[in-house]
């Protein structure tokens, strides 16, 4: 139960993601999966984070990509999942089980739905309402957590933010569920139905904590790099000639 992060950068432009990657920046992945109707390819045009990221699409019908399976070695009643997602195109069909799946290594808990104008709802067996819809080309943090998996008190909620920003842009939730076990493993792609009709989306910058239930709120800056003057000034002479320069 920690913390893990998959990022895409380093991956060659137009690459088609292939079952056979077993891991990628980060930690280990354990399913990378394909379908004939849907692609998922990397792209260097452009990423929430690094240089590179996944883009998915499908042609009008049915289309079905179950990107990446993430585990934890242990099962769990809390969950807390933040993923970067940009609309390139909207669907053009109705819409489920995208973006993100939580679950237990046999049983589908929760998952975020898409509608046919960019919006997204939590569905537990039961559906929230359809949030605020997200604008096309732009990058969103989708921050999805919860608690009580494998009770009959299952909870979840979606908090959307854009980008880096800490200022709530939508949120949707549900409590008082029922799910058939805890919470091991984290499902990022699209995963049934039409799930893929005629959209385009971008993936980018996973995170993934079973066993905690905290928001993992914005992706961590960068250190800044500092210099100090001992590194300037190697030697008692350098040191004279900085001096009287």
């Amino acid at each position: 139960m920690a913390l893990q992060t998959i990022t895409f950068d380093g991956q060659p432009n137009g690459a088609t993601v292939t079952t056979a990657q077993s891991t990628l920046n980060g930690d280990p992945v354990q399913t990378w999966q394909q379908s004939v109707s849907g692609t998922a390819n990397y792209t260097t045009a452009d990423a929430a984070h690094g240089d590179a990221c996944v883009e998915l699409s499908g042609a009008a019908g049915l289309a079905s990509i179950a990107l990446c399976d993430v585990d934890d070695a242990a099962p769990s009643a809390l969950f807390s999942i933040a993923m970067y997602f940009k609309w390139v195109s909207y669907p053009t069909a109705t819409n489920d089980q995208m973006g993100i799946n939580i679950r237990g290594l046999a049983n589908n808990l929760g998952r975020i739905d898409a509608s046919t104008t960019g919006q997204f709802r939590v569905n537990m067996g039961i559906a929230t309402a359809y949030t605020t819809a997200l604008a096309l080309n732009t990058w969103y943090r989708l921050e999805f957590y919860g608690s009580g998996l494998g009770t009959a008190a299952s909870a979840a909620t979606l908090d959307i933010y854009a980008g880096e920003s800490t200022t709530l842009f939508a949120t949707a939730g549900v409590t008082g569920q029922t799910t058939a076990a805890q919470a091991q493993r984290g499902r990022y792609g699209c995963f049934s139905g039409a799930a893929l009709a005629g959209k385009t989306y971008r993936i980018d910058s996973i995170r993934q904590n079973i066993g905690s239930a905290t928001p993992l709120g914005p992706w961590p800056a960068a250190p800044t790099a500092t210099t100090r003057a001992s590194d300037l000034i190697t030697s008692p002479t350098a040191a004279i000639r900085a001096a009287t320069r």
